[in-house]
C-alpha cells in the first residue's frame, strides 16, 4: 500500500515530531532547518563522528516526509562553513505544534512567507502583506500573471508595489494605475 503523501502544512510538525522524540545530547543539539524550497532537515550541532547509528535512524524518519525531505535530511556541524552561525542564528525561533509539549528550534530559510511562526504581540504592527512568485524555471508566464494581479489589486483600490527581481530579462516595467 502507497503511503499518503505528506502536504505542506503537515510536513514542519512531522519534522517537529521527529526532533521532538530525540533524547539525551542529540536532544539538545538539534535544529530544523526549512531550505527556500521548504524542505526540512535536522542539524546536529554536533562533529560527523557522533553515533552514526542515531544518525541514520534519523535519516530515516525525515526520508517519511516525502518531497518535504532535504537529501540528505540530517546535517552535523561539519557540513556547515560556519555552523556557529547556523545555530546561533538570532531568527532561530521555538516551535511547538498545537498538543506538542516537547516542540523544536526552528530555522526558516524560505524566500518569503515564514513570518507566520512568529507571535505577534498586540502592540506590534500589523505586516503589509506581500505575495511573492517565485520558481527557477523562467518562460511560464509568471511576471505576467503578477502583473495581471497587481493590476486587479491596484484597480480595486488597495496600494500596490511590483518589484521584479529578474535582473538579466524583467519582464514587469512600465505599469501604473491611479484612482
Amino acid at each position: 500500500m502507497t503511503p499518503r503523501p505528506v502536504h505542506f502544512s503537515e510536513a514542519t510538525q512531522k519534522a517537529t515530531k521527529v526532533v521532538s522524540a530525540l533524547r539525551g545530547r542529540l536532544a539538545e543539539k538539534a535544529l530544523l532547518v526549512r531550505d527556500t524550497m521548504g524542505r526540512l532537515a535536522i542539524a546536529l550541532n554536533v562533529a560527523r563522528s557522533a553515533p552514526e547509528a542515531d544518525i541514520a535512524g534519523l535519516q530515516a524518519r525525515m526520508e517519511s516526509l516525502g518531497a518535504f525531505a532535504s537529501k540528505p535530511g540530517v546535517y552535523t556541524r561539519d557540513d556547515f562553513f560556519d555552523p556557529d552561525a547556523v545555530f546561533s542564528d538570532p531568527s532561530i525561533v521555538r516551535y511547538s505544534p498545537q498538543g506538542d509539549l516537547g516542540g523544536a528550534r526552528l530555522l526558516d530559510r524560505q524566500i518569503t512567507g515564514h513570518e507566520w511562526i512568529r507571535r505577534r504581540g498586540a502592540e506590534t504592527e500589523p505586516a503589509v502583506p506581500r505575495i511573492a512568485f517565485y520558481g527557477f524555471k523562467g518562460g511560464v508566464g509568471r511576471s505576467t500573471a503578477l502583473a495581471v494581479l497587481a493590476y486587479q489589486l491596484a484597480k480595486s483600490g488597495k496600494k500596490v508595489l511590483l518589484v521584479d527581481l529578474d535582473l538579466e530579462s524583467p519582464g514587469s516595467f512600465g505599469i501604473a494605475h491611479s484612482s
